[in-house]
């Protein structure tokens, strides 16, 4: 937890966050950098909020979180003003991370951002509800949905938990529920990368629509299986199997699976391991015309990292092969199995497309 006068900064950069994304890649608003604020947790958060217990913040021990303490406001609004000055053609901000509204007053702030400063933009989702029993709740509620009403486009706040609304709402499923008003983030079906490459949740298209997000994160689309009465708990298996990398100087000097395994088990044996227990190997080279791969094998190939899904003699190329790694870290693709073009300097090891079959940098 943050202090105000302590904490370096309250707006982070998406660049921190690979389900946000440091800039909008899509849509008009396409190269505005993207910002993030997270608050503490259930203390700014209404009690009637659906994942009270089951808020993802229970795993993102390292996040800064922020204490509205009496300070709080008027560091932000500094801050605020200051990033809106860098970015004249506009920003957008994600509130909140973590935590929520939790007083009319800092509500009336973002209002009164928004009316000085053309370029900022809001998006983000709120647990408070108009018709709360509490009454705090119930004010907060009304006065985002007076932003929202007037100026959706700037203030793309979506109610979350409740299928009462007639708009702007989002919900937790655990399935697709296969509605034609309902939207199951396409980040989690795979079919984009991040709010960055998406732009749904504050598109004026879809501000009628609701937004779904899976529970437990990534999953495929399709509809929720009933559970039978008698059906028994499934049985969860818990993984045993432990594996080792090894990077060596010059990779042509391992020639087989079974000389890169003697030096795994020679100069990293895996930590735990019991008597007995078997070492599981992870294998990891440039791709090879005519080479039988097993499953799980990790090759390069065109730039990228990718691991087999079955045994396997073909190239990679996404049927009985799974992209794990895109791009090196200069963001630029090998093609069709060959060097990609020279990437920006960097330690050998930490970018595929910058070190070459001899364990040279590229």
């Amino acid at each position: 937890m943050a202090a105000s006068k302590d904490s370096p900064r309250f707006l982070v950069s998406g660049h921190n966050n690979p389900k946000l994304g440091k800039m909008v890649l899509k849509g008009p608003r396409t190269g505005w950098p993207i910002y993030q604020l997270s608050l503490e947790e259930r203390a700014t958060c209404p009690r009637s909020c659906e994942q009270w217990s089951t808020c993802y913040g229970n795993a993102m021990h390292l996040a800064r979180r922020h204490t509205p303490d009496a300070e709080f406001l008027r560091y932000l609004i500094a801050e605020v003003t200051t990033l809106c000055r860098s970015h004249p053609e506009g920003l957008l901000l994600r509130l909140h991370t973590l935590g929520d509204f939790y007083s009319v007053e800092y509500v009336y702030v973002w209002g009164s951002l928004l009316s000085q400063f053309p370029q900022l933009h809001v998006f983000g989702y709120t647990a408070r509800r108009i018709g709360d029993p509490d009454p705090e709740t119930d004010r907060i509620a009304r006065a985002i949905d007076v932003l929202t009403t007037n100026a959706w486009d700037r203030f793309a706040i979506r109610t979350s938990g409740t299928r009462s609304l007639a708009r702007s709402r989002s919900i937790v499923v655990d399935a697709d529920p296969q509605e034609p008003d309902v939207i199951v983030c396409p980040a989690q079906t795979e079919q984009t990368e991040a709010c960055a490459s998406c732009g749904l949740c504050w598109a004026s298209s879809a501000r009628d629509k609701t937004i779904a997000f899976l529970k437990h994160g990534m999953k495929t689309r399709g509809p929720a299986v009933p559970k039978a009465a008698n059906d028994p708990e499934p049985v969860v298996a818990k993984p045993v199997r432990q594996a080792t990398t090894v990077l060596a100087d010059n990779p042509g000097e391992l020639k087989t699976r079974d000389e890169a395994q003697a030096v795994a088990r020679k100069v990293a044996p895996a930590p735990g391991l019991r008597s007995g227990q078997a070492l599981d190997f992870l294998w990891r080279e440039w791709v090879r015309q005519g080479v039988k791969y097993l499953e799980g094998d990790g090759v390069t190939w065109g730039g990228s990292f990718w691991i087999a899904q079955k045994d396997t003699a073909t190239k990679p190329d996404g049927g009985e092969w799974r992209l794990a790694v895109k791009k090196g870290r200069d963001g630029k693709d090998g093609l069709a199995g060959e060097r990609g073009e020279k990437g920006l300097p960097g330690p050998a090891g930490r970018d595929l497309t910058q070190i070459g079959a001899d364990g040279s940098k590229w």
